[in-house]
């Protein structure tokens, strides 16, 4: 798993490039995504977060970012 980085609330540029660097390591690679909150407690959030990660269609890792 490649460190990745942290997604700031509404940052979707910043998820799309994640998501892009990791797909170019190969099929093995998952995307260890520190989040916002507000990707998982919105619902605009949770689709925008869900449309990017089956677009890029790589495996992801969401962990908690203290």
């Amino acid at each position: 798993m490649p460190d990745a980085g942290y997604v700031a609330e509404g940052d979707t540029a910043g998820l799309e490039s994640i998501l892009t660097r990791v797909r170019s390591l190969g099929e093995d690679a998952i995307a260890p995504l520190g989040l916002h909150l507000s990707w998982l407690d919105t619902n605009r959030g949770l689709t925008t977060l869900k449309e990017q990660v089956e677009a890029a269609g790589v495996p992801i890792a969401i962990g908690p970012v203290n």
